[in-house]
């Protein structure tokens, strides 16, 4: 689902799970509220999975960039990664973009 419909605390705790090879701090209300359509996150009975924070590139509009990825430990090897570039790559090609850097 979109994160522009995910609770911060969600976004956050999810994010969290690629620690410690992302960041320890990200405005996760910035990425929901101005990236919110293409970023998402996944999630089974109420349970988030795993989530992806990207955007369009100002400079190369054609060119949707991936800032980060990350999946619960419990969710891992479960084909959680390939649902959410897979929500990307529609994201991408609804607005005519034609690379996911």
């Amino acid at each position: 689902m979109p994160l522009s419909a995910v609770e911060l605390g969600v976004i956050a705790a999810v994010m969290r799970t690629g620690r410690p090879w992302l960041p320890e701090h990200t405005d996760y209300w910035l990425w929901r509220e101005c990236f919110g359509d293409t970023s998402f996150l996944a999630s089974e009975d109420g349970r988030a999975a795993g989530a992806v924070l990207a955007c369009v590139n100002q400079s190369r509009p054609d060119e949707l960039y991936v800032d980060q990825v990350a999946v619960d430990p419990a969710w891992r090897g479960r084909g959680v990664t390939r649902l959410l570039f897979d929500a990307l790559e529609a994201a991408a090609r609804s607005r005519g973009c034609k690379r996911l850097p």
